[in-house]
């Protein structure tokens, strides 16, 4: 049958995955492919399995959130990318089991329009966010989401999905791992970017040199009106500074005396 459907066109494709009820969005290769899963897997509706039992997230509020806006980013603790791999890959929270899950590490940044709404709640020691993720294959399903981060450190404590993989209180399926990175990148230097009046930044993904395509490499955003590339740097010997040619020796200013290059 994969040979089959690889001989179909677009349109094809598009209609045989709108009469299972699938999503229809993408290139003929991941439309192929999201055909054959839906094929292979019964169109997701095998006979039914027991799933364990959810277990709550531990003092876990239940009113008080509000919504995460440009407004609320700036008393948000900062997530980064490497609390969202130790958390993931090494699980080091509560259970201090290893989970080595690089699955939903890989297919979590796949997902970044998959987040419908995202609230949080702050307290002393600890910001709870919660939110509403839409699933990756199935059309109009979606999944609620629950995420607890340090408030000092920004570390992943706890969290939980309503997939089956996601079942907490220390689940690190797609979904999860899909609101980490949004949390990665708005409390980045990224986000204080994009607030500036004019810029227009775009995802960039992996950047290939026509002349030598071997050599790649994948900046945090493109600046589309200005046809330049953003990459941001914290440097740990300058964690306490202010980043300039004067303690960073490899900055230069541009011509015009604005850009570090």
């Amino acid at each position: 049958m994969d040979a089959e459907w690889a001989q179909m066109s677009i349109v094809q494709l598009r209609t045989e995955l709108v009469k299972i009820g699938a999503k229809t969005l993408g290139r003929k290769a991941e439309l192929t492919i999201s055909l054959g899963d839906y094929f292979r897997n019964s169109n997701f509706q095998g006979p039914p399995i027991s799933l364990p039992e959810e277990q709550p997230m531990p003092n876990w509020p239940h009113f008080g959130f509000r919504s995460v806006t440009l407004d609320t980013w700036n008393c948000l603790p900062k997530v980064l990318h490497e609390h969202v791999e130790q958390y993931v890959v090494t699980r080091q929270v509560m259970d201090k089991r290893s989970s080595c899950d690089h699955g939903a590490l890989k297919r979590g940044k796949k997902m970044d329009d998959s987040v419908e709404a995202l609230s949080f709640l702050k307290t002393p020691e600890l910001v709870f966010f919660t939110g509403i993720v839409s699933a990756e294959m199935k059309k109009h399903v979606s999944y609620n989401i629950k995420i607890t981060v340090d408030q000092s450190s920004g570390e992943v404590q706890n969290s939980a999905c309503e997939c089956p993989a996601g079942k907490g209180p220390s689940a690190t399926c797609k979904h999860i791992v899909c609101v980490l990175l949004l949390l990665v990148k708005f409390t980045s230097g990224v986000r204080k970017f994009v607030e500036d009046p004019g810029k227009i930044v775009r995802d960039a993904g992996l950047v290939i040199d026509p002349a030598v395509p071997f050599l790649a490499a994948s900046p945090d955003g493109f600046v589309e009106n200005e046809e330049s590339l953003l990459e941001v740097k914290c440097p740990f010997k300058i964690r306490e500074e202010m980043p300039s040619i004067n303690n960073l020796d490899f900055l230069h200013l541009d011509s015009n005396g604005k850009s570090f290059s």
